[in-house]
């Protein structure tokens, strides 16, 4: 027996201290869901509403999912759990596993204060993938912290690669404005190469490379404080068939 008894079905209730009446879904005698008096809808001991102003489901501050039409997020979901929450999770073996359109704000739009924004998993396909068609940004990543990265991405296989671009012009450009000091930065180790360039010509754009290292090996590309000290000792000889 439940809290009214054995009751099944739409069972209307009055409160004669509040002199209002409920309609009760009930199951078994315990509580499903009601029409309040307020004309919405709940469920969950009031945590579930559905109103004119959308539906919601409120478990506590951290954790709820809502979908309110007039606001600037038209469904918001968020969880305060571990590692392995996900506040959205989608799943499709041939499509998307999460689809987003927009025509001038986000189709898609992560925000991970301790976490990730957006996380794409894929064994096979792509683990986020952005396409447009016009002249907007496939995918966009924004950064106003101090250390904080507008796009991070990460390599842990041996063979497997951070980030992969191919385009018909560019398969990545970047543009550095206002505070920027680099529109790329790219950082090695003693062991670990910070760029490496493999295959085509490697066009400058008729700018200086500024702030190159010494030349040690042979094939070490020159400065020109290294490359002036290898002529300082040369008094006599010929280069190129001139004469020293």
């Amino acid at each position: 027996m439940g809290t009214y008894g054995t009751a099944n079905g739409l069972v209307l209730v009055f409160d004669k201290t509040a002199k209002i009446g409920k309609l009760l879904g009930l199951l078994g005698g315990e509580l499903q869901a009601y029409f309040d008096s307020d004309g919405k809808i709940k469920w969950a001991g009031g945590k579930g509403v559905a109103d004119a102003t959308g539906i919601e489901h409120v478990a506590d501050a951290n954790n709820y999912w809502k979908v309110k039409p007039g606001a600037s997020k038209f469904m918001e979901v968020v969880t305060a759990g571990g590692t392995t929450y996900a506040a959205i999770y989608g799943q499709e073996d041939t499509g998307y596993g999460v689809y987003g359109r927009s025509a001038s704000g986000f189709g898609v739009y992560g925000y991970g204060p301790g976490g990730k924004g957006v996380c794409g998993d894929s064994t096979a396909g792509a683990g986020v993938y952005g396409y447009v068609s016009g002249a907007g940004k496939a995918v966009q990543g924004y950064a106003s912290g101090l250390v904080a990265y507008g796009g991070y991405f990460q390599a842990n296989e041996a063979f497997s690669t951070g980030l992969y671009a191919e385009g018909g012009k560019y398969g990545i450009s970047a543009l550095g404005t206002g505070l920027a000091i680099a529109a790329i930065l790219a950082t090695g180790t003693a062991s670990i190469l910070a760029l490496k360039i493999v295959g085509g010509k490697v066009d400058g754009g008729s700018q200086r490379y500024t702030a190159m290292g010494d030349a040690t090996a042979a094939t070490d590309g020159l400065n020109r404080q290294s490359g002036d000290a290898r002529y300082t000792g040369i008094t006599t000889g010929t280069i190129d068939g001139g004469t020293w």
